[in-house]
């Protein structure tokens, strides 16, 4: 948008400021291609931010002695640290939460898990030996038959023989979580997988709770 002077820089503070007064130009910025859709320039930029951090971090030593080892996995802070922070030139509104882990941003993997995991095939894992999580969602609809149950398990098989490090996988039902939310007594039982752990829904914080949905509202 800047090179095509749609957007000067200190326009679009002032936007982040009012968390996006503008809908037209955070509709802009939402349609900028991201990182989860199988494109090679965005995705050498997800890697370069991820590899600067990782190089940054391994100069310092701990309070033990030795050196920091890089992760990428947020457990549920991915949800907490979006409470807190500000509109992002991304589109992100106010107080939205972060993706879990090293999954896209809920919603902005538009061109399918194929793109989605050759996007996240163009990861070093190497540089991340304290490791990763990558939560990925699927509809249990899609699942629902032999179709879908083979052509799951290619993805899989696949992202692991192109160096793949880690995958979780929920299949949920976004009606049954959202009944869930709404009368948690008749939905004891529910498992889901959060961000590097498993937890029943009910046990999970309102703002959780809203970010696996989304996530599986968006397949």
């Amino acid at each position: 948008m800047f090179d095509e002077k749609k957007l000067s820089f200190k326009d679009l503070i002032t936007e982040l400021k009012s968390n996006f007064k503008n809908e037209s130009i955070r509709k802009q910025l939402l349609n900028i291609p991201k990182f989860g859709n199988d494109h090679p320039e965005v995705d050498e930029m997800t890697m370069f931010v991820a590899g600067t951090f990782s190089e940054i971090l391994n100069q310092y030593t701990n309070y033990r002695g030795g050196k920091y080892v890089t992760g990428l996995y947020s457990m549920t802070t991915h949800a907490y640290f979006g409470k807190i922070t500000g509109a992002l030139p991304s589109g992100r509104k106010k107080g939205v939460s972060f993706s879990s882990g090293i999954a896209p941003t809920n919603g902005a993997d538009k061109n399918g898990p194929t793109a989605m995991f050759n996007s996240l095939n163009r990861i070093d894992y190497t540089k991340f030996a304290n490791g990763v999580n990558l939560n990925v969602k699927f509809n249990k609809q899609v699942l629902g038959n032999k179709l879908g149950r083979t052509a799951l398990k290619s993805l899989v098989t696949t992202f692991f023989k192109r160096k793949g490090m880690q995958v979780q996988i929920n299949v949920l039902d976004p009606n049954i979580l959202m009944k869930a939310q709404k009368d948690p007594e008749a939905y004891p039982n529910i498992l889901v997988r959060v961000s590097g752990y498993s937890a029943f829904f009910n046990d999970l914080t309102l703002e959780a709770q809203n970010e696996i949905i989304s996530r599986s509202s968006l397949t």
